[in-house]
């Protein structure tokens, strides 16, 4: 018999065909097979450790049925893109505990240079959930948290020269990134910069932003390529959104310009998409899946975060040094009607009791790091409800009380807020 074996955490589905020739005995052992591995050129190994399932079928013995037998396996090979087809084979007979190192080491053997090269780690897409990833970079991201936004002369003026900020840049993994000026039509005196991300990591980019806020005196926000289109068009200027000034066309969140219609030639000059790369990059992310762990039932599940990179990540760095007052510049649709005064007086106090730094703004759904989350059931509790009254989805949606959100914000370090039509 044939079977594909699925990768659990891969970003490539490799396929195992196991050919066994099973033989019913007292028992049920399965006698004798081959198995083999081919691994196809541009497959990413990019995971520290790779798990695998072999899959056959078995019989214990006498009358009872046939059944399912499975095997897991984990490997760990260092981080490699293929390039040549890689095939391997053993035989199944000899397959056991002690074989496990063992292929491994054949998978390095016969994977010369001339079938594989190796990568940077965060220069391709990974197959890990938002969540993980944001675990995985987690001491980065609080780090450039701890740095100030501010010089010891007061707040910096935002630059305005696109090649002042990518000489700033410059050694990091930015260097070199496309730069954009995006105006804000409110007031034509301010405008935002913006940076292609290209294959680089999203986290890691807003990390290195964040910590040039003191010299370039601007928040940076993680956004879509899609949710480009709507933002900076019809948003309160930052002035209007202090006096609490309402926007009509704000309020309604679209554009009705019929000159934004969303044809291909128009969306890609607008947003400065690369379709090319973008195709690279959703094949790298075709087999990106949940992990066991986020599939099993959670009391923080609900704030799982959604992942940038499905869309066309870019990173936006806004003419302000407080993250809560980045709202005054992008749609949030839990700031409609009210307007984004109500929403950035919350931002302020989440960042004075807790850090909290708004990291990704998708037009529906805000996502914040939190360097000092809530420890007791009250503190929590005020949370909750403040977090339900400015993202009432959050809680609405997966149809929980505030109580159990606030139960999941204890000691969270990543906040997710969620407001749509």
């Amino acid at each position: 018999m044939s079977e594909v074996l699925d990768d659990a955490s891969s970003s490539w589905k490799p396929t195992w065909t196991a050919t066994q020739h099973i033989v019913a005995s007292e028992g049920g052992v399965i006698e004798a097979g081959d198995v083999s591995l081919v691994v196809p050129p541009d497959a990413l190994l990019t995971d520290t450790t790779l798990t695998l399932t072999f899959s056959a079928l078995a019989q214990p013995g006498g009358d009872e049925p046939w059944s399912p037998y499975h095997e897991t396996i984990t490997l760990g090979p260092p981080r490699f893109q293929v390039k040549k087809p890689l095939r391997l084979t053993w035989d199944a007979a000899e397959y056991g505990e002690a074989q496990k190192a063992e292929l491994v080491r054949k998978l390095l053997r016969e994977a010369t240079p001339e079938h594989m090269q190796a990568i940077q780690p965060e220069a391709v897409a990974d197959a890990r959930t938002p969540s993980e990833r944001f675990a995985h970079h987690e001491t980065q991201i609080f780090r450039a948290c701890a740095a100030a936004v501010q010089g010891p002369d007061g707040p910096t003026p935002p630059i305005t020269d696109p090649d002042q900020l990518a000489a700033l840049l410059q050694g990091t993994v930015l260097a070199g990134a496309t730069l954009t000026r995006l105006p804000l039509p409110e007031d034509p005196r301010q405008f935002a910069l913006r940076i292609r991300l290209n294959n680089v990591e999203p986290l890691v980019a807003w990390s290195v932003a964040r910590t040039l806020v003191a010299q370039t005196g601007r928040f940076p926000i993680l956004t879509t390529a899609a949710q480009m289109s709507v933002d900076f068009q019809g948003e309160e200027s930052f002035e209007q959104a202090h006096s609490g000034h309402e926007d009509a066309a704000g309020e309604h969140g679209i554009d009705t310009d019929i000159s934004d219609s969303p044809y291909v030639d128009h969306v890609r000059a607008m947003v400065d998409v690369d379709l090319a790369q973008e195709l690279e990059e959703a094949r790298a992310r075709f087999e990106e899946r949940e992990s066991t762990e986020e599939c099993r039932s959670s009391s923080s599940a609900h704030l799982d975060w959604f992942g940038p990179s499905r869309w066309g990540a870019v990173l936006v760095l806004l003419p302000t040094p407080n993250s809560w007052e980045t709202i005054a510049y992008q749609s949030w649709w839990g700031a409609q009607g009210e307007g984004p005064a109500r929403a950035m007086s919350f931002f302020k106090r989440w960042n004075e009791r807790h850090g909290a730094e708004l990291i990704c703004n998708y037009g529906t759904m805000l996502q914040f790091v939190v360097p000092n989350p809530p420890t007791d059931a009250d503190t929590a509790l005020d949370l909750a409800k403040e977090q339900a009254a400015n993202g009432y989805d959050t809680v609405c949606l997966p149809g929980l009380s505030t109580r159990e959100h606030a139960r999941a914000l204890l000691s969270l370090r990543r906040w997710f807020l969620r407001s749509q039509p």
